[in-house]
C-alpha cells in the first residue's frame, strides 16, 4: 500500500491512502434545479428525444419561481411609483414569451418520454384538456427505449442529462 507524503515533510505523520478520487463538492455551483433550468434553455430547439419527468419538473418549477419573483418585484416597484406594476408586467411578458419555445421544446420531449407523440402538446390550445396534458406529464418515464430514443437518466456528479443504452 502506498501512502502519501506531505510536502517538504517528511518525518511527520502519514495521510491513509486515498480512494477513487471523487469530485470535490463545489460549494459555488448552483442548485440542481437551476442547472437543469439551464440545461432546457440550451437546448430550445431540440424537438427530438426524451426529457424526464426530473427535468421537466425542475424546469417548471424554476419557470414559476422566476415569475413569483418577477410579480413580487414588480408589486414593490409599484407601491412606490406609478407606473411600476405595468412594469413589471412588460417584464413578465417578456420572459414569458423568452421561455415559450424552450417550454414547448421540454414538453414535447416529456411527451416522448411517456411514448406518446409531441403532437399532444397542442391540448394545452383547449380549455380543460390541460388536465389530460398534465396527467400525461405526471406519467413515469418508460424504462425501456422507444421510437424516440433511449431513456433519459441525470448524472448528479457531472450534472447532465445522458442517455442509458
Amino acid at each position: 500500500m502506498e501512502y502519501n507524503m506531505p510536502p517538504n515533510e517528511g518525518d511527520k505523520e502519514r495521510v491513509a491512502p486515498q480512494g477513487p478520487r471523487m469530485l470535490p463538492p463545489d460549494w459555488r455551483s448552483a442548485p440542481p434545479f437551476w442547472d437543469n433550468f439551464v440545461g432546457v434553455l440550451k437546448r430550445y430547439t431540440e424537438f427530438k428525444g426524451r426529457a424526464s419527468r426530473k427535468e421537466y419538473w425542475l424546469f417548471q418549477l424554476m419557470y414559476f419561481i422566476i415569475m413569483w419573483a418577477v410579480s413580487f418585484v414588480g408589486e414593490m416597484i409599484g407601491g412606490e411609483m406609478m407606473g411600476g406594476e405595468m412594469m413589471g408586467e412588460t417584464v413578465r411578458l417578456i420572459i414569458g414569451l423568452a421561455i415559450l419555445l424552450p417550454s414547448i421544446g421540454v414538453l414535447v420531449r416529456r411527451l416522448h418520454d411517456t411514448d406518446r407523440s409531441g403532437w399532444w402538446a397542442l391540448l394545452g390550445l383547449i380549455p380543460l384538456a390541460n388536465i389530460v396534458l398534465l396527467i400525461f406529464t405526471v406519467l413515469p418515464t418508460k424504462p425501456y427505449d422507444n421510437t424516440y430514443g433511449p431513456v433519459p437518466t441525470y448524472d448528479e456528479m457531472t450534472k447532465e442529462h445522458r442517455y442509458r443504452y
